[in-house]
């Protein structure tokens, strides 16, 4: 049976304030991403898409309009709690450091948030897509922008980018400013071998056959921008992994290009 970790940190009400581990390793789920490993920091403007959902969970997400953010369907669900209530969460917009408030940051409470209706967070983590929109729609300036949504997939072995807040080593350091790191388009045939069958058309791989470099805990919900046609968009949402930066274990990314309509339906625009 395969074992799925996803990239989400929970926080609990403990006195100290400090994360506690996201989903449990229960072999019949995907580990959810919460970090990045084996990356760069990130400077001010470098992704001005990036979104941090501040609330119950820890997840990342991404601007892809001004009233709109994507973001993982299992960013609202743990240990059998639905937190798809628009009132648990802020989300923060132009922002490097998560424990500092920034001159650079919107916080913006969300509207509402509608998770796609094939997700099941009993099941293997497919469809595992929501959008957020905004309260009031952010401020577009060098440090807050939207990324572009992709009109066809990432070919196999293009280096593309996954940013997020999220565990830095994978024993749940949550990092202390943004960080990055390139991984490539996995073949799917080459991912599907690693995952035991489990990818399905909804999702894609990205990472190295050695490890090294990933998205881990806290990076769910979070972009994975690829440069197609000299302009980046949004190919991958971080999903679900076994471990973090295994060898033979790449990222799993939902795949955006299937849910373009899905997005455009559910946010008016076609984004």
């Amino acid at each position: 049976m395969w074992a799925a970790v996803f990239f989400v940190f929970a926080f609990g009400a403990v006195s100290d304030g400090n994360p506690l581990s996201g989903y449990q390793n229960d072999p019949a789920f995907p580990e959810e991403v919460q970090r990045i490993i084996g990356g760069s920091a990130a400077s001010l403007g470098n992704f001005p898409w990036q979104a941090r959902l501040d609330g119950p969970l820890l997840c990342g997400g991404t601007l892809v309009h001004p009233s709109y953010v994507v973001t993982a369907a299992h960013c609202f669900f743990y240990n059998g709690q639905d937190y798809t209530n628009p009132g648990h969460w802020t989300i923060r917009l132009g922002e490097i450091y998560p424990n500092s408030q920034e001159n650079t940051e919107q916080a913006i409470n969300a509207a509402s948030v509608t998770v796609h209706s094939g997700y099941n967070q009993w099941a293997t983590p497919d469809y595992d897509i929501a959008v957020i929109r905004l309260r009031h729609a952010a401020s577009i300036n060098n440090y807050v922008s939207p990324l572009s949504l992709p009109t066809y997939d990432a070919p196999d072995g293009t280096n593309c980018v996954v940013s997020g807040f999220g565990d830095t080593t994978g024993n749940g350091n949550l990092a202390s400013r943004l960080m990055y790191v390139y991984v490539p388009v996995m073949n799917r045939n080459t991912c599907n071998y690693y995952m035991n069958g489990a990818i399905t058309s909804r999702m894609f791989c990205a990472g190295y056959d050695s490890g090294g470099r990933d998205s881990c805990q806290g990076d769910s919900g979070g972009p994975l921008a690829c440069q197609l046609g000299g302009t980046w968009t949004l190919s991958g949402v971080v999903s679900w992994g076994n471990g973090c930066a295994l060898a033979g274990n790449p990222g799993i990314y939902t795949r955006v290009t299937q849910f373009r309509s899905w997005l455009s339906q559910n946010t008016g625009y076609a984004i």
